[in-house]
């Protein structure tokens, strides 16, 4: 069998010069190492105990101005999601997709933060 070759909008571009090609795969290869380190470097505890810190700040003020109370599916939600950054935080080995959970997971509680703050000024 032999290799297959997919069509690329610069191929041509390139075609005749494989010196080319091969720093720009270095490159290529360097920012997504980069890329991967900055993400693995924001799984640390420092980074994830603060955005947790935000998000029980966040539910307590809900709590306290009587927006929500712990009864309410509202606070239900923000507590789901304020675990499941936990969970994902007391992980001792976090991989890329941990640490991209944990970050969803802070968008998601968000989310709906903003829901329920839009809802109860």
């Amino acid at each position: 069998m032999g290799l297959i070759f997919l069509e690329i909008s610069n191929r041509s571009k390139f075609s005749n010069n494989p010196k080319i090609i091969e720093n720009k795969a270095n490159r290529n290869h360097s920012d997504v190492m980069k890329s991967y380190n900055d993400i693995i470097n924001k799984g640390n505890n420092e980074y994830m105990l603060t955005n947790i810190e935000d998000m029980k700040n966040k539910v307590q003020k809900l709590v306290n101005n009587g927006s929500i109370n712990v009864d309410d599916i509202s606070y239900t939600q923000l507590n789901g999601q304020l675990i499941q950054a936990i969970n994902i935080q007391s992980k001792p080995n976090k991989g890329m997709n941990d640490i991209l959970d944990f970050y969803v997971t802070w968008d998601n509680f968000n989310d709906i933060y903003s829901v329920v703050g839009e809802k109860n000024v």
